[in-house]
């Protein structure tokens, strides 16, 4: 019996670990669009202050 609790926590670990690890996947990425979202915007206004001087 003890085994089978053992077991069930290691496979709770183990997909709490996987959940985790996709979540911070994601996380990581909309930080990559956010620098380049933010990035693209610092370009264009460089672009018009250009322009009007």
């Amino acid at each position: 019996m003890p085994r089978l609790i053992v077991k069930k926590n290691i496979l709770n670990l183990i997909t709490e670990a996987q959940l985790k690890i996709v979540f911070e996947q994601k996380f990581q990425r909309q930080q990559e669009q956010k620098v380049v979202f933010y990035w693209l915007q610092a370009s264009i206004r460089f672009n018009q202050c250009k322009r009007t001087f």
